[in-house]
């Protein structure tokens, strides 16, 4: 994954000026998958629900720190990078526990340990 590619922005406003970052749009896809990958989990309630509100904190952060300036934005991206890790920490839990498949975990890890490195280095401008 090219981190410098994915932090360009995406999205255009009504006069074509592009706005946003791509990162973001990243973000919500992975949360989707995520959530659906987990969704017919049984017996770990708690940790599944943890995972959901960690992973779909990781693209409420970013985007809101993309509509932020200075240490607000770097804050954002800091918490985003922060919950991104945890996520990444409950779709190993479940995998140890059987909850869900080797495999999937480790498309899901892959994908969020990418968006990781975009926000350590979001964080860091």
């Amino acid at each position: 994954m090219d981190t410098i590619t994915n932090i360009q922005t995406i999205m255009t406003d009504r006069q074509g000026r592009p706005h946003g970052l791509r990162v973001v749009s990243m973000a919500e896809d992975l949360a989707v998958r995520t959530i659906r990958a987990v969704q017919t989990v049984r017996g770990h309630r708690d940790l599944v629900d943890q995972l959901s509100r960690a992973i779909e904190s990781v693209a409420l952060n970013l985007a809101e720190g993309s509509g932020r300036a200075g240490r607000d934005r770097a804050y954002h991206y800091t918490v985003a990078y922060g919950s991104a890790g945890e996520s990444a920490t409950a779709v190993r839990l479940l995998a140890a526990y059987g909850a869900i498949s080797a495999a999937s975990a480790d498309e899901l890890i892959c994908r969020i340990d990418g968006i990781r490195a975009i926000c350590w280095r979001l964080s860091r401008r």
